[in-house]
C-alpha cells in the first residue's frame, strides 16, 4: 500500500518548516507539495527541506482547488492519499487514519482531510478550480464511507484579514476577496442558507456565482450543509478503530443544525449521540454564533475557546 500526501501553499513562510516537520513520516511514500509562485521565501524554505523530508515540490499559480487537483495527479497510481494545508501543525492521528486504508474517509476536529485513492478522486474529475468551499464540493460529489469527528492538528492563529498574507495590494486584496466570496456561492451555499438580514451583502457575490456557473451536488441545500450531513450520517466511532478518546472533537454550528433538519428531515444531534456513546457536549457562542461541542477532553474546549474568541454558554 502507497501512502501519498498532498498539498498546495502560497505565502506561508512564517508556518511552512514547522507545519511539514510536523507531518513527515518514513511512511509516506510520496509527498506533494505544490507552490503558487510565492514571494515571501517559502518556496526557498520548502526547497531546503525538500531532500531531508522526502518532498516533490512543484510550482504552478493556481488557486487551491486546483492545486491540489494538480498535486494529486503526481501521486503514485493506486495510493492512499490525503491532502495537508502548510498551515497546520499535525499530530500522528493523520498517518495513523491513512494506514487504516479506508476509500472516502473524512476526518475533522479543528482540521479536516479526505483520505482516499488517488483515481477514486480522479476518476471522479479531481478538484475543481476554486479558492473556497473546494473541500465541500469535493466530498460531495466524491462522497463519503466513513467520518471520524477526531483531532489531526491545530490551524495556526492568522492575526488580521487572512487574505493579508496572499497580496499586498489593495486592488488584488479586494479582487481576491471577491473571488473567495463568489467560490462560496459557486460551491459552498446556497442564497437561502444566507441570514436574511445579510442577503443584500452577498448578493453580488451569489450574481457573480451564477455568472460563472455553479457546482452543486445534491438539489435543495448547498455542499457545505451537505457534506456535514453526509460526516455525521457516516460516522463511525474512531476508538473503535484504536485512535484516543480524549482525540475526539467536532463542533457543529446550531443554525446549521436548523438548517439541515429542515432541509433534509434528519436530527443530527442524536445521530452523533447514537453513535458515539457518553460523548460530553457543551453550547458555546462566539460573537453572534452559538455552536454545540462535543468531546471529551477539556483542553480542546478551551482550544475552540481560545481560538475562536468564544464562552461557554451552558454544558448539556
Amino acid at each position: 500500500m502507497n501512502l501519498c500526501l498532498y498539498g498546495t501553499v502560497y505565502n506561508n513562510a512564517n508556518f511552512v518548516r514547522d507545519s511539514v516537520k510536523s507531518f513527515f513520516s518514513p511512511i509516506y511514500d510520496k509527498i506533494v507539495i505544490v507552490d503558487s509562485f510565492s514571494t515571501d521565501g517559502t518556496y526557498e524554505i520548502l526547497k531546503e527541506m525538500e531532500k531531508e523530508y522526502n518532498l516533490t515540490i512543484l510550482r504552478y499559480k493556481s488557486s487551491r482547488g486546483k492545486g491540489r487537483d494538480y498535486a494529486i495527479r503526481h501521486c503514485p497510481d493506486n495510493s492512499v492519499t490525503a491532502y495537508v494545508d502548510l498551515d497546520v501543525i499535525y499530530n500522528k492521528n493523520l498517518e495513523r487514519a491513512m494506514e487504516l486504508n479506508i476509500d472516502r474517509l473524512s476526518v475533522v476536529g479543528f482540521q479536516g482531510t479526505f483520505i482516499a485513492y488517488k483515481e477514486t478522486v480522479v476518476g471522479k474529475g479531481g478538484w475543481k478550480d476554486l479558492n473556497a468551499a473546494e473541500d465541500s464540493e469535493l466530498v460531495t460529489r466524491v462522497g463519503i464511507e466513513a467520518f471520524f469527528p477526531l483531532v489531526i492538528g491545530f490551524n495556526s492563529r492568522v492575526v488580521g484579514l487572512r487574505e493579508s498574507r496572499y497580496t499586498s495590494s489593495k486592488v488584488s486584496k479586494l479582487k481576491r476577496i471577491w473571488r473567495v466570496q463568489t467560490d462560496h456561492f459557486r460551491a459552498g451555499n446556497n442564497l437561502d442558507e444566507v441570514r436574511l438580514r445579510r442577503i443584500p451583502i452577498y448578493l453580488p457575490f451569489y450574481l457573480s456565482a451564477l455568472l460563472k456557473g455553479r457546482y452543486m451536488n445534491q438539489k435543495g441545500i448547498g455542499n457545505r450543509l451537505y457534506s456535514i450531513y453526509l460526516f455525521i450520517t457516516n460516522i463511525k466511532d474512531p476508538t473503535d478503530y484504536g485512535f484516543d478518546k480524549n482525540d475526539v472533537f467536532y463542533s457543529l454550528g446550531i443554525r446549521d443544525l436548523e438548517l439541515i433538519n429542515r432541509k433534509m428531515k434528519v436530527d443530527l444531534n442524536s445521530e452523533f449521540c447514537s453513535k458515539i456513546h457518553d460523548v460530553k457536549k457543551a453550547l458555546v457562542r462566539a460573537r453572534h454564533n452559538f455552536y454545540r461541542l462535543y468531546y471529551y477532553s477539556e483542553d480542546f474546549v478551551k482550544k475552540f475557546l481560545d481560538f475562536n474568541n468564544a464562552e461557554i454558554v451552558k454544558y448539556e
